[in-house]
């Protein structure tokens, strides 16, 4: 269906026939002539494009009608912007020769020659004559669609709403007996069934629009499910079922890391590896494929390492798949009712409009729901429309339309196909444009605005604008519902979005004959406007005049292509094998995006700078790419320059600041070679937008370039790197005259005020510049960080940056005191009526990175001076020789702390709580004082890598409270650590991890919090002790020996009540677990090489899920401790790994109810598998690199026979 863009499209025409009027009738009679003609004839045939669009629904000849229309428009399109690009050439043609003299002849001799990019440049006749044509076929069809009775539009095409917001519901109606349902299969108890499986798949089954997606992420998002799974992921399987990019996806979202290209036996492995042994939730969405063997079968067996309670939930539209997969449990999801879809209705309106205004449209609305048929999809979409219709009269019109009735709409919803019928042409051609892309693709917003701005739809009159007029298109189809599944940056603004598979389907109905993928092509008849390929070889050879090329496939002859292809507004090529672009590449006139991005490209051909009408060239992650075209100044209509990920690109060539347009250029490398740019060419770039780099700024020649820059006249900059390093030459130390240069180009490099990300690295300079001290110059900074300025000896004062949110102080190498001039006066607050002072007033998040020889920070708190009232992140990493902290306790809002690599540190005393000595002990001794909290709202602490730290005093026994939020802390590598504190106080503690603390002999009553005096006394023996203590690992800890009976002690401690893991590792001299480490509440165990534990240790628990014993344990790789009365029945999970011994430990045959054993790495470990027959319940029994063992089980797998999967050396089956 070409309507929409045919309507639009004319519009575009007109207002390039209007600039031909206004520049080019006078000096070329001829062309003038025939353009006013044009527009004569385009103003007679532009009002009833309206109504052909929508009686082409019903009658085939409109529709032949527009088809022909809309073929000519193009050609008309292509034959202005032909002309336009020569009139552009002509009228800077001047410059060029001025800027370059040298080449003036050469550029003339090519621009106007038959070689040239023109083909032959027409002349001012030949322009005319083929203008006065294509004005005479229009005239034909305009007296033609008489016999239509086609009605003139009404409205006004030309007012353009602005949305203000994207409406984002994430409320869902109908469906709560659905969710529990599903949420009872994921969690609930096991069945007879899923015992025979090893991981259960649940599948939601209904057709398309019903809202399996949206029920799966309301589950998902569940937060009972947090603590029942280990993982959670989610992917998008789609119509192209594709392994290996599902494999990666779970990867990722497992670890967070992308795994290396790797064949698919390593990645198989790899996923394997990945969730082996873990609980896990995993959402595959939209799956369409039925193939068990092909597809289904290879993942699963990768999934089947999951642990005991793992679950996969997938959504599909057909129930084959559901089958395929041998779904436990099938949800067929049915329609909702109509007062279900009123609801739906109402709930999304009332977001624009009172419940009162509503209810005067309520009758007509539960009309108009009942027309939804139940359709989740089609209720958002309708309320998505009438959220635009202000009269009732405008609701009366939507329930009466035609469209309900059309007979053609099989496959398409009437609802989607009025929502669109009801939008603007100008957003028609833009929705329809998104049918080039994939169904379940990530459509990201700027590069959809990009696509949208090469095509014409912004305009063509060239102003900075567009890209803002292309952003609010996609906003406002996102609020109409077009769009779902939105991403956000940081800051809640949209970066990408996905379209629902039926509303994709609409715009492919809407675009049979202009959109296709080039897999189609030999099979349709029609030629297409836009194409892409799905990383297949194209055919290519029937379509002529395309507009859109996306292409993964380098098979294709490029230079044939572009010889054939020449009406080309934008080409992507990227992530194919490209290694070179040919020079043919000039003969695209029309070329407005060139996507190269992720290619093997070194450089591009000089013919690139023949692409006057270049918008955007991408380039992002070409890794070799060395050089940019030598010319590309002469490219000025060029806007975004893409090089992010360019390593090996060394310069930025001259010219590049005639390019009076750009918005995008994320690095502006200085120098390099002769050809390379200067600081002064930055200074016509104003329209400079988001991230900048500039590198190399050793290389500006003298102070005057620096300030040519004007740094200050560029307030669409928000992100600014200013980096001295230089590429191509090393950063040798430079004499004082060089260095107190590099102090005057500094303070030249003032930014805008709008600035808000600055980072400053490799300054060579030893006095910071003047204007990154004053809040009025940086007024709105948010982010800062200095790194590797090594000669700078004092830090600038930040205290009074108003704005400052994020400050990180890295590799500063001579900075050896923190004191008051870093915080300067402050700054007033205006909530005190004291007119308090606070310096780094909104400061959240402070970072202090290498700092070789930093010995001392003061924190000059006083009665009217507040510091930092609002961080809550403190990191202090790799600072050698800081041998004291500050009062840091004094900082009320800090929520996390991370000390690192202080090897110089030994004591943490009262100081750091912002206590003096005086006042504790004073305090403690019975002065009564009223009780302060300290470090009121800390929740996580960490301390690692401290050699020289001894001493650490928690100040309990005075009128105070410490850390009262405290819920993870973590001791690593503090090898003089002796003892510890009483930690058992921390009261909201949650997870202890104690790591490499080689000298720890004891933990007793101290780190219990239990004095001797308290065992005495019994009235103030604390009650509980660890109270919310879950996970306790100890790791590494050699001397750690025994533990005194406190228990024994103090019966009226209750020491870690709601110990939930334990984890000991590598405790070589621990002889028995102490007792209150393993309460009734104890669900999971893992020992590890802990050879000493001999005599008498505490029964395993009731309770106890899960149970690992890695290496030598003593008596529990000999026998397990079971309490006889017991029978375990929630205990699941058991792994023996590399264990010493020759058979299972005693008191394995009362382990009945275990679903999963492992064993590994056990080299001499041999039993019969009659030993197993008591395992009735066990679902999964891996053995590998247990070679006796492995032989063994060969002999006699019918006794194993229950156990549906058996995994020896990594291969299911045996």
């Amino acid at each position: 269906m070409a309507e929409a863009i045919v309507s639009v499209l004319n519009e575009q025409l007109g207002s390039i026939i209007q600039q031909e009027l206004e520049q080019e009738v006078r000096l070329v009679v001829g062309v003038g002539k025939e353009v006013a003609n044009l527009t004569t004839t385009l103003s007679i045939i532009k009002p009833v494009l309206e109504d052909a669009e929508e009686k082409q629904l019903r009658n085939e000849a409109v529709k032949f009608w527009l088809r022909e229309l809309k073929d000519i428009l193009y050609d008309a399109d292509d034959v202005l912007d032909e002309w336009n690009t020569k009139n552009f050439i002509a009228r800077h043609v001047r410059g060029v020769i001025s800027y370059r003299s040298s080449n003036a002849k050469k550029v003339l001799s090519y621009m106007f020659s038959p070689c040239s990019c023109f083909r032959p440049v027409k002349t001012d006749c030949d322009n005319a004559s083929r203008i006065k044509t294509i004005r005479e076929k229009i005239d034909v069809l305009a007296l033609n669609k008489d016999q239509f009775n086609l009605v003139e539009s009404k409205t006004c095409e030309n007012t353009r709403q602005i949305i203000s917001f994207v409406v984002n519901v994430s409320k869902i109606y109908g469906r709560d007996l659905d969710k529990g349902i599903i949420l009872s299969k994921l969690v609930g108890e096991t069945s007879s069934r899923e015992m025979h499986v090893s991981v259960p798949v649940i599948c939601i089954v209904g057709m398309g629009g019903l809202g399996k997606t949206a029920l799966a992420q309301l589950v998902f998002e569940e937060e009972t499910l947090i603590t029942t799974f280990q993982l959670k992921m989610w992917v998008c399987v789609s119509e192209h079922y594709d392994f290996n990019r599902i494999a990666k996806e779970i990867i990722v979202q497992a670890t967070g890391q992308m795994p290396d290209d790797v064949g698919w036996e390593d990645l198989r492995k790899s996923l394997w590896n990945t969730i082996k042994g873990k609980q896990f939730l995993l959402v595959l969405d939209n799956v369409w494929t039925e193939d068990y063997y092909k597809d289904w079968n290879p993942l699963k067996l990768c999934l089947d390492a999951g642990a005991l309670g793992s679950r996969i939930l997938v959504t599909t539209r057909n129930e084959e798949v559901a089958k395929m997969m041998d779904s436990i449990y099938t949800h067929r999801l049915g329609l909702l009712s109509d007062k279900d879809c009123w609801s739906l209705l109402r709930h999304r309106i009332c977001l624009k409009r009172s419940a009162e205004e509503l209810g005067k449209f309520e009758d007509i609305g539960k009309e108009i729901a009942k027309k939804c048929k139940g359709v989740p999809l089609a209720a958002k979409m309708l309320a998505s429309l009438l959220w635009f219709k202000r009269t009732k009269q405008d609701w009366k019109n939507v329930l009466a339309s035609e469209i309900w009735v059309v007979q053609q709409l099989q496959i398409i919803l009437p609802a989607l196909l009025l929502s669109y019928c009801a939008l603007p042409s100008y957003l028609k051609r833009c929705f329809m444009y998104c049918a080039i892309f994939p169904k379940d693709a990530k459509l990201y917003k700027d590069n959809l605005v990009k696509l949208w701005m090469a095509q014409g739809f912004l305009g063509y009159d060239g102003g900075k604008e567009l890209e803002m007029i292309g952003r609010d298109y996609f906003d406002d189809l996102a609020t109409r519902s077009f769009f779902q599944d939105f991403v956000e940056d940081g800051d809640g603004n949209i970066t990408a979005c996905k379209m629902h598979d039926l509303v994709h389907d609409l715009s492919q109905f809407l675009t049979t004959t202009e959109s296709l993928s080039v897999a189609r092509f030999s099979s349709n008849k029609a030629s297409p406007i836009h194409a892409s390929d799905s990383n297949k070889s194209p055919c290519i050879d029937k379509a002529t005049n395309l507009r859109t090329l996306i292409i993964k496939s380098t098979t294709v002859a490029l230079p044939e292509l572009f010889h054939q292809q020449t009406c080309l507004r934008a080409l992507d090529l990227s992530r194919s094998d490209l290694k070179e672009l040919p020079r043919e590449v000039d003969r695209l006139i029309h070329l407005r995006l060139l996507d190269l991005s992720c290619t093997r490209l070194k450089d591009l051909p000089e013919t690139v700078n023949n692409l006057y009408n270049l918008q955007t060239l991408k380039l992002n992650h070409c890794r070799h790419l060395c050089n940019l075209p030598e010319h590309i100044g002469d490219l000025l209509n060029l806007r975004h320059i893409e090089i992010e990920g360019t390593y090996a690109l060394n310069f930025i060539p001259k010219g590049i600041g005639r390019l009076s347009r750009i918005q995008t250029l994320c690095k502006f490398i200085i120098g390099g070679a002769n050809a390379g740019c200067t600081m002064t060419e930055l200074r016509i770039l104003n329209f400079l937008t988001g991230y900048l780099e500039i590198i190399g700024l050793r290389q500006v020649k003298s102070v005057n370039d620096a300030k040519q820059a004007e740094l200050q006249n560029k307030k669409n900059i928000c992100s600014l790197k200013l980096n001295f390093d230089c590429i191509w030459q090393g950063n040798e130390n430079l004499r004082e005259d060089n260095i107190r240069k590099m102090e005057a180009v500094l303070e030249s490099l003032q930014p805008h005020k709008n600035l808000e990300n600055l980072r400053i690295v490799g300054y060579p300079g030893s006095v910071f510049p003047s204007w990154i001290s004053r809040n009025v110059a940086l007024s709105n900074i948010v982010t800062l960080k200095l790194f590797r300025c090594k000669l700078c000896t004092q830090l600038p004062t930040l205290g009074e940056l108003e704005s400052l949110e994020s400050l990180t102080i890295e590799n500063l190498e001579s900075v050896k005191h923190i004191g008051p001039e870093f915080y300067g006066t402050g700054v007033e607050s205006n909530d005190d009526s004291e007119n308090e002072i606070i310096a780094f007033p909104k400061l959240k998040k402070l970072e202090f990175v290498d700092m070789e020889v930093w010995e001392d920070w003061q924190f000059p708190f006083s009665k009217y001076k507040q510091i930092m009232p609002r961080l809550c992140y403190l990191t202090l990493k790799s600072c050698p020789k800081l041998v004291g902290l500050p009062s840091v306790g004094k900082l009320e809002s800090l929520e996390s702390m991370y000390i690192w690599g202080l090897s110089s540190l030994k004591r943490v005393g009262l100081e750091f709580f912002g206590i003096s000595d005086d006042k504790f002990y004073k305090t403690g001794s019975g002065a009564s004082a009223q009780q302060k909290i300290i470090f009121p709202k800390l929740k996580d602490l960490k301390f690692a890598h401290m050699e020289e730290f001894e001493e650490w005093k928690l100040p309990f026994q005075m009128d105070t409270q410490i850390m009262p939020h405290l819920r993870s802390l973590e001791l690593r590598c503090c090898g003089k650590l002796k003892v510890l504190p009483a930690l058992g106080s921390l009261q909201s503690l949650e997870t202890l991890k104690l790591h490499d603390l080689r000298v720890v002999e004891h933990l007793g009553a101290e780190f219990l919090g239990i004095s001797d005096c308290d065992v005495e006394n019994k009235e103030l023996t604390p009650t509980v002790v660890f109270s919310r203590l879950m996970y306790l690992t100890l790791e590494i800890m050699p001397e750690w020996e025994e533990h005194n009976d406190i228990v024994g002690k103090s019966t009226a401690a209750a020491i870690m009540p709601s110990l939930h893991t334990l984890e000991i590792a590598w405790c070589r001299k621990l002889k028995a677990v102490p007792p209150y480490m393993v309460p009734h509440t104890l669900k999971y165990l893992y020992l590890t090489d802990c050879p000493q534990l001999t005599g008498m240790q505490p029964y395993l628990p009731q309770l106890l899920e899960e149970l690992i014993l890695d290496r030598d344990v003593g008596v529990f790789s000999r026998s397990l401790p079971i309490n006889s009365s017991n029978s375990y029945p929630n205990l699941k999970y058991f792994a023996i790994h590399s264990s010493p011994c020759t058979s299972l430990p005693q008191g394995f045959e009362k382990l009945t109810s275990l679903q999963e054993l492992h064993i590994f790495f056990c080299k001499i470990i041999d039993f019969k598998t009659e030993e197993l027959e008591h395992l009735a319940s066990l679902r999964k029994l891996e053995i590998s690199d247990c070679p006796i063992l492995t032989e063994r089980c060969k002999e006699d797998w019918s006794i194993l026979s229950h156990v549906p999967v058996i995994i020896t050396d990594f291969n299911l089956g045996g």
